[in-house]
């Protein structure tokens, strides 16, 4: 295998996980939004203050 096959194979190998860690930041990122507003809700029903660190 050539030096120029060699590159082609890592180049290939790479766009994959680069692939693969965009769809996976992607569903964090959908989780993480998911979350915030699930925070969001929860703070209108809780029994404590809206902000307990102020004096």
């Amino acid at each position: 295998m050539d030096k120029v096959e060699q590159l082609r194979a890592e180049n290939k190998k790479l766009k994959r996980e680069i692939q693969e860690l965009r769809e996976k930041l992607t569903a964090a990122e959908a989780q993480i939004k998911q979350l915030i507003e699930l925070l969001g809700q929860n703070s209108y029903n809780s029994s404590w203050p809206s902000s307990r660190d102020k004096g």
